[in-house]
């Protein structure tokens, strides 16, 4: 049997395949009054990295200065669906760089609508709740390894330990000239 021949992956088609991403498409909010929601229908790798950097620094600074947002399951979902579309369509262009109670208005705005849950392809809705659960396994992982490293440490004697028995292996090795 002829083996088939191999068709490299060429440079030309990596760009076509990278624009195409970028690519907006159009959601119709109302047809009568022709209002169109532009958005990615293919999220790109880069753009949901740049949306999960913004969500855990978000977390964060709720975190540090105690500000009791995200306190529950529901409210870190509609928070991810929020950055959706703040970062996967043209909506995103009027909300950059904004703090976390700044997104806090745009999220009640927006769930009034019922947008969240309308717009994306659920296949690429799917990729960010992915890339969140890795983050958070990662996390996970990041804080036991600190937990064994503090309890390592813990183990090790301090300074002064370590100089009172240096001082006492002197005095012994004195002791036995």
């Amino acid at each position: 049997m002829a083996k088939k021949k191999q068709n490299e992956l060429q440079l030309d088609s990596i760009v076509k395949q990278s624009e195409q991403i970028d690519e907006l498409s159009t959601y119709v909010v109302d047809k009568e009054k022709n209002i169109v929601i532009k958005y990615n229908k293919e999220f790109s790798e880069i753009k949901i990295g740049e949306m999960m950097n913004e969500l855990f620094s978000h977390i964060m600074y709720d975190v540090e200065n105690k500000k009791g947002f995200f306190v529950d399951d529901e409210t870190f979902m509609i928070y991810i669906n929020f950055l959706m579309i703040k970062h996967f369509s043209h909506l995103g262009g009027s909300m950059k760089n904004n703090t976390l109670e700044e997104n806090v208005v745009y999220i009640e705005h927006l769930g009034k609508t019922g947008y969240f849950n309308e717009i994306f392809e659920p296949k690429e809705v799917a990729k960010v709740f992915e890339m969140v659960r890795e983050r958070a396994e990662m996390v996970e992982k990041i804080k036991d390894a600190e937990i064994d490293l503090m309890n390592q440490a813990q183990k090790i004697p301090s300074k002064n330990k370590i100089d009172e028995m240096i001082e006492e292996a002197v005095k012994l090795q004195a002791k036995s000239k």
